[in-house]
């Protein structure tokens, strides 16, 4: 292996500093190198094996390097594509950046084939530089520089987690193709939140008054942050990165977060390195997505879950839009130096800005302009962004502080911006050391790496390559994954006993006011108060006297009412039409006579015998007595017809109001007996103090109460009442006594929905034994209900299903 015979090199002094540039004619890029990495590949020839070019280096400048050091700078310089072998023409020219390890050499036949693909699967991935640690470098990189490492910003106490990581990897990289979900899980987020923006802004304000920002801090550590730094993890086992440490660490010398130190990236390829800095950034989607729809799913319920699964999503997005940055130093500028193959991207930047592209103002020009004018437009809009993110999060820390802790929280405020600076000024001291370092070239053992760069080692090179050994017993890894895959889905159909349920409130003690329900003077008492006494006994009687005065008064107006009645009913009687027709029979025999005399004065008047006024006379009388015939006539035949119905009715009608009021009466008379509505005790003492006391209608006399058992209300979500029965079995868990769990049964099941903060609910009263008396009116928790047997899939996934049959059905149009 020997360098690329077209580049071009120049020799450039600053001060005591000697360094090497390399530029590529190819593609016009210009390379950095300190004196002690140029020895090195000044002893390149394609002759020199690894030993050679150690004794070599040695001989020269005193540095010590191992193999293993050796073969990440070579690896690192090969990935520039400055480095060349010496092929035999039977293989094929590899392009620069299309490196892959083999560990076989060419050969014919099936058996050749099998054993080359088989080493490319062993061999060990590409070498590669973590972008976020080679931008805190500064200068030409020399021995006495440390391993590039992932995580190391900040305090941190990290122990070897190898164990952790190798059985996380082995229970979830199967897992790895559900990436390909992650777009399909942001469409159903956005679509819910599209759907629901009603809901969100309901739950939002509620969120924010009752969680303040050290809370959102905390549950981000132990849920984002702790699941990104464990899958980037997992994913670095897969690719086989040895010496994982998870510990916690100090952003900033103030926020603990929990850390995952990588110390060499070097190892893997550019597409591994991608991957391993793009899983944070996926993994907060996908908690993004899973907290939205989650928050949708179980909003229902009652609980703190939709709270929690609200924050969550919440916590995601803020994380994902920092961490995704490419402004910021977080997995989003470490992706974005990795895909522009440029870990020290920001590095440049600044030199850039500053008129000092990659190491002095003499190879400025050796850039095209496009290229300085985009690095100078990324180190504004970097720094822009830095000041723009600490002064908003210093104004709200400050606001916060105060209005919350006054003055303490200014002392506070201004202790945290002194730690900040402290830290700062830490970092500034650090790096200013390992420039120094760097100069000096002194060597102390630890790996020699440039400080740009990525890359894979050439097949057939003459320096060593360092194997990481596949996983043993992979075999028996994958028929234990295979067995606990078949014991999780045969878990699927097993037997569970469902239960549904909502937020519980214990009811009032089952207590009874006895109030008067008549006036009275209360005259006697058969309890002296606080003793127990069964449904229906008598505690006090009231004076009767109005009482019974009434209902004597209105006996004997029944009695004559009942007589009136009797006498409509037996009308007519044989005696009363007898004197009728008497009295028509005088009246005809009158009317007879009478007719008969005014003829015979009609022909005396014309005779000349009587007067005309005695004409009148008896002409009068016979017309009164022929009146007299026909009302005579009809009174008769009024008697015959007897009493008309609607009097009869009325007669009646009067005689039950009468009975009416004689039951009121009786019924006033009974409420004089003050008696207990349930079994339970007196709760009111010295009654024989009340007796002559005076009761209007509705005063207080007594109150009792039976405490052995009390009535729970559980307001069940509508979508699971379904589920419930009246008798069903009642589980209830208080705040007071988390460790026990009371029983009892379903007593009611409301008839309607009702709204609430969370959605329509319905309430259910269960009845639940107190006979050890520890619940008290008005406490709360949870309630749970027998809701039957089912399936484990179906118990577990009933929520998701109700999910995509109802909200995600009505998306469609």
């Amino acid at each position: 292996m020997m360098l690329r015979p077209d580049l071009s090199i120049t020799r450039s002094e600053e001060g005591e500093e000697v360094i090497y540039l390399l530029r590529d004619p190819q593609t016009g890029e210009v390379f950095e190198f300190g004196e002690l990495e140029y020895v090195i590949l000044d002893l390149l020839d394609g002759r020199r094996d690894a030993a050679a070019v150690r004794r070599g280096l040695r001989d020269r400048t005193g540095a010590d390097l191992s193999d293993q050091e050796l073969a990440a700078f070579l690896s690192l310089v090969g990935s520039w594509g400055l480095l060349v072998r010496k092929t035999p023409p039977e293989e094929e020219s590899v392009g620069r950046r299309d490196f892959r390890p083999s560990r076989v050499t060419q050969g014919a036949g099936r058996k050749a084939n099998r054993e080359r693909r088989a080493g490319e699967r062993d061999s060990p991935p590409p070498r590669h530089v973590d972008p976020i640690a080679a931008e805190s470098r500064t200068g030409a990189p020399a021995p006495g520089q440390e391993v590039y490492r992932v995580g190391t910003r900040g305090w941190s106490a990290s122990a070897n987690a190898g164990a952790l990581f190798r059985l996380l990897h082995i229970l979830f990289s199967p897992l790895r193709v559900l990436v390909y979900l992650i777009p399909l899980l942001l469409i159903i987020a956005a679509a819910t939140i599209f759907q629901n923006m009603h809901l969100l802004k309901v739950d939002l304000p509620r969120l924010w008054s009752s969680w303040n920002i050290i809370q959102h801090l905390l549950f981000s550590m132990v849920t984002v942050n702790l699941l990104s730094q464990l899958s980037m993890g997992v994913v670095a086992k897969d690719y086989r990165v040895p010496d994982l440490k998870f510990g916690i660490r100090l952003v900033f010398g103030i926020l603990p977060r929990f850390n995952l130190r990588i110390d060499d990236l070097s190892m893997l390829a550019r597409r591994e390195l991608l991957w391993v800095h793009a899983t944070p950034m996926l993994l907060r989607l996908t908690t993004l997505s899973i907290g939205v729809i989650g928050w949708l799913m179980m909003r229902a319920s009652g609980t703190l879950l939709p709270t929690f699964m609200l924050v969550l999503a919440i916590v995601s997005l803020i994380s994902f839009l920092l961490t995704a940055n490419p402004l910021a130093a977080g997995n989003g500028y470490a992706f974005l130096a990795t895909l522009l193959n440029m870990p020290d991207l920001r590095q440049k930047a600044y030199r850039a800005l500053l008129g000092r592209l990659f190491v002095s103002r003499r190879t400025r020009g050796v850039q095209d302009e496009e290229h300085r004018f985009a690095l100078r437009a990324y180190a504004v809009a970097s720094t822009l962004f830095l000041v723009a993110f600490v002064g908003i999060v210093l104004i709200l820390t400050a606001r916060w502080l105060e209005l919350n802790y006054q003055g303490t929280g200014v002392a506070i405020f201004v202790a945290l911006v002194v730690i900040l600076g402290w830290n700062f000024r830490r970092q500034i001291v650090q790096r200013r050391q390992s420039r120094l370092a760097s100069q000096a070239g002194v060597s102390t053992g630890r790996s020699l790496t440039p400080a740009t760069g990525v890359v894979p080692i050439h097949s057939g090179s003459p320096f060593p390559v360092v194997d990481i050994p596949a996983p043993p017993r992979r075999r028996r890894i994958r028929w234990v994954r295979a067995l606990v895959l078949g014991i999780l889905v045969a878990c699927l159909f097993v037997p569970y006993p469902y239960e549904t349920g909502g937020v519980a409130t214990i009811l009032s003690v089952q207590q009874r006011d006895i109030h008067t329900e008549t006036m009275g003077v209360l005259e006697e008492v058969f309890f002296a108060g606080g003793e127990w006494v069964s449904k229906g006994a008598l505690i006090g009687r009231l004076s009767t006297y109005e009482q019974r005065k009434n209902i004597a008064l209105t006996r004997a107006e029944i009695a004559e009412q009942e007589a009136k009645l009797e006498k409509l009913l037996t009308t007519p009687r044989k005696e009363e039409v007898d004197v009728a027709m008497k009295q028509l029979d005088s009246a005809r025999v009158r009317a007879k006579f009478s007719t008969a005399n005014a003829k015979r004065y009609e022909e005396l008047y014309k005779s000349k015998s009587v007067s005309l006024d005695d004409l009148e006379d008896a002409l009068k009388r016979a017309e009164v007595d022929r009146t007299e015939v026909i009302e005579k006539e009809a009174e008769l035949e009024l008697i015959k017809s007897g009493v008309h119905p609607k009097e009869i009715e009325a007669a009646r009608s009067q005689l039950d109001a009468l009975k009416e009021e004689l039951s009121y009466h009786l019924d006033q008379l009974e409420r004089t007996n003050l008696v207990a509505p349930f079994s339970g005790q007196i709760v009111t003492t010295d009654l024989a103090e009340l007796v002559g006391k005076y009761f209007d209608r509705g005063d207080l006399f007594v109150i009792t109460q039976d405490s052995r058992s009390l009535r729970v209300e559980i307001l069940v979500p509508e979508s699971d009442i379904g589920d419930v029965s009246e008798g069903a079995l009642t589980r209830l868990k208080i705040w007071t006594y988390p460790d026990q769990i009371f029983e009892g049964r379903v007593a009611e099941i409301g008839p309607v929905a009702n709204p609430s903060d969370y959605g329509k609910v319905v309430r259910v009263v269960s009845e639940i034994p107190n006979t050890e008396k520890l619940l008290k009116a008005g406490m709360t928790g949870f309630g749970k209900i027998d809701g039957g047997t089912k399936p484990v899939y179906e118990a577990f996934t009933r929520m998701l299903v109700r999910f995509v049959l109802i909200e995600a059905w009505s998306w469609l149009p």
